[in-house]
Order: structure tokens, then sequence, then C-alpha cells
């Protein structure tokens, strides 16, 4: 046996034998443990700072919640008040860190909790929600933002009611729900009226440029959204800039102004780069790629695509990955790698027709349909482009997918 496999070996051992110790411990002196390390880390992590405790919040819960299996029930109604405010803190780092999952899986366990609060609720559900839209799962996040709105007008929370409604918008604009948006964007609007230069404000502003861009008034979108980068920067609250940004860049390029959209993108790179957003990245890359394709330059947006589908893995969103591979196939068909493409429109197909399936998930139906159909299985097209119909027609920002889907019916003869 070598030295390695040797080793391997002892921990494998060493780590079996703890855990049968650790296991055949009665379940109160398992709490005892647990008791003891929660004391003595909170005491460590306290002089550490407040970084610290963020960073090693979610270890502190799992210990205040593992210790109240062996405790009195008033002791284990104490313990839980500490899980409580250690899965707040967890639950707010994760999320501020990208780690939507985790995020999503803390709000979870604080609903639980007989101690939490109605508001402990509200916050859980609206974390909940972000993480939802952050990696792409927006049908489950429809009802839950409508629970967090319900629930916050309930309890009389106007912030969290404001939060809520932006959530509800960025919802609307992905699923092509856009009577949806447009009311919604509208009552967040009135509402805050009484909060000028706040970031309700500047969320309010963005919410109503994204109706503005479904309806290709760009210039009203810019005139929304140049002011809301504006309140941001002087929040210094780069993390909502970078969206907005990104949205304004793509403003004034539908306008024709390219050098100033050009340079208004790279600057939401640069913010995204010093983030760690790779949400926001891969869709910099995506917009990249389509670009490069537009102009036929399949070699810049076959790297553009990987970039955006590397970025939406580390964001690990499910709906910004399906988007990506939606737009490699279309640049592989161009390439004239057909197998590689179709592979990649059934992979992309598979992920946004259950987690968003609205405008996106359309145009990746009738792009995989037409290629099916030129490549002779016109009963599988047929099967997609009844599914894309009953969707509903794209957002005008998809400029050509309803004529193509018109045009596909007409040669597959559905009428």
């Amino acid at each position: 046996m070598s030295e390695v496999s040797a080793e391997t070996a002892y921990l494998f051992r060493h780590a079996m034998v703890r855990e049968a110790a650790y296991q055949l411990q009665p379940p109160a002196d398992r709490s005892g443990l647990h008791v003891l390390a929660l004391d003595i880390l909170e005491s460590v992590l306290a002089q550490a700072g407040p970084v610290m405790q963020k960073i090693h919040a979610a270890e502190l819960a799992h210990h205040a919640r593992t210790a109240q299996e062996g405790a009195t029930p008033a002791f284990a109604a104490e313990l839980q008040e500490r899980e409580l405010g250690l899965l707040r803190i967890a639950a707010m780092h994760a999320a501020a860190s990208w780690r939507h999952a985790e995020a999503i899986r803390h709000a979870r366990r604080i609903q639980e909790l007989p101690c939490a609060t109605p508001r402990d609720h509200a916050i859980s559900q609206s974390v909940q929600v972000v993480g939802m839209m952050y990696i792409g799962k927006y049908v489950d996040a429809v009802d839950a933002v409508a629970r967090n709105i319900d629930l916050c007008a309930a309890i009389d929370d106007r912030d969290g009611q404001l939060i809520a409604l932006f959530n509800a918008c960025v919802i609307a604009r992905q699923l092509g729900d856009m009577d949806e948006l447009g009311r919604r964007s509208e009552e967040l609007l009135e509402l805050v009226q009484d909060r000028p230069n706040t970031l309700a404000h500047a969320r309010a502003l963005k919410a109503r440029a994204s109706y503005f861009t479904y309806e290709r008034r760009h210039g009203d979108s810019a005139a929304c959204l140049e002011p809301a980068a504006e309140i941001l920067r002087k929040l210094d609250d780069e993390r909502e800039l970078s969206g907005v940004l990104l949205d304004l860049g793509n403003a004034q390029n539908a306008l024709g102004q390219k050098d100033a959209g050009r340079a208004t993108l790279k600057a939401a790179e640069q913010i995204c780069l010093r983030n760690g957003d790779h949400y926001r990245l891969s869709v910099l890359h995506l917009n990249d790629a389509r670009y490069a394709l537009a102009a036929e330059d399949l070699p810049l947006a076959l790297k553009a695509v990987d970039r955006a589908i590397a970025d939406a893995g580390h964001a690990d969103s499910s709906n910004m990955i399906g988007q990506a591979q939606h737009v490699k196939a279309c640049i592989l068909e161009a390439m004239g790698d057909a197998t590689r493409a179709s592979e990649l429109w059934g992979q992309a197909v598979a992920l946004l027709r259950h987690d968003c399936p609205g405008p996106i998930s359309i145009c990746a139906l009738v792009r995989y349909a037409d290629h099916l159909h030129r490549g002779g299985r016109d009963a599988d097209a047929r099967e997609l482009l009844r599914e894309a119909r009953a969707l509903g027609p794209v957002s005008p920002e998809e400029a050509g997918i309803n004529e193509l889907a018109d045009d596909l019916a007409a040669r597959l003869d559905l009428g």
C-alpha cells in the first residue's frame, strides 16, 4: 500500500470511529457538545469581528439546531431563538455572496421555526423570491412573490412591499406577462413618490423602463434609467447600479447611440467583475454573443457565448444556461454544425420550458422547431411549434420570432 493510500485509509478509519463515538452518545450529551461548540465559537467570532460572524453564521446555526434535539423544552426554545438570529445573518450573507440556493435553504428553515415573527416570514419570503429569480425558477417565484406582497401589506411593512412589487415586475418581464409588468411597475412608481432619490425610487424607475423596452419606447426607457443610475451612484450601490447600466446600455444601442452604449455596458461589466456578479456577467456576455451573431462574426459570437455559459454555471442559473445554450445552438447552426446545434437546442428547451415558460422559451422552441423541420423531422417540429404557440406571442424585443413561427406553421400545414 502506498503512503498516500495508507494515509487516506487511516483518515477514513479515524472519521468512522469519530462518527460512531458521536452517534453512541446519549441525546442529552450530544446536545451538550453542540451547545459547548456554539458558545465557544460565538465567543471567538465575537472577537474576530462582524465579517467573520457572517461567514460562520450558518455553521453556528447548525450547532444551535442540532443542540435542540436532546435539550429540555425550555432550553430548546432558547436555542431556537439563537438559531433564528443566526439564520437571519446566514441567509442575508449567502444572498449577498450570490449563493442563492444556500440563501433559499436558510430562509425556508426560518419559516419552520415557531419563534419566527411575521416580519421574519416576510423577509425570508423575499430572500426566497430573489433566490428563485437568480437561479432561474421564475414559475416557482410567481406564487412566492404574490404571498410576499400580501404578507407585507397585512403587517404594514411598506419597505417589504416595495421590494416585493419590484420583484414581481422582474418576474413578469421574464415570463412575458407584459400586462402584469405594466400594472405593477405603474403601481410601484406611484408608491415611491414620497421617497425620491432612494433605492426604492431607482428600482421603480428600472421596472418602468422594462415596460417601455417591451413597448419599444427606448427613449422613454433611457429617460427612466439615466436618473435611476444617478440615484444609485449617489447611494454607492454598485449591486443595483450594474443592472441599471446593463439595461441603459441596451437602450442606448437600440437608439443608435453605439459609443454611449458600449461605454455604459463596459462600466456595468467592470462593476460585475469587482463584485463577482456572475449572473449579470452572463447576461453581458450573452448580449455580446447576440451582437456578434447578428454581425455574422461567428468566432467572436462563439467565444462570447461560451463565457456566458461559464458565468451562468457559476451563478447556478438554469434560466441563463438555457438562454446561452439556445444562442450557442443558433451560432453552431450558422457554422454548419447541425448535430451539436440540435443537441444544445434540446438541452435549452428542457431547461427553459419549465422554469421560464415565456418569451425566452418561445424563441428557443420556435428556432428548434425550424431546425428540426429543415432536418426532415416534421412531426417533432409540429409538436414544438404547438407548444410555442400555446405560450403566446413573444415580445417585440425578439424581432422576427413571431414571423418565423407563422412561416413555419404554414410550411408544416398547422394553419
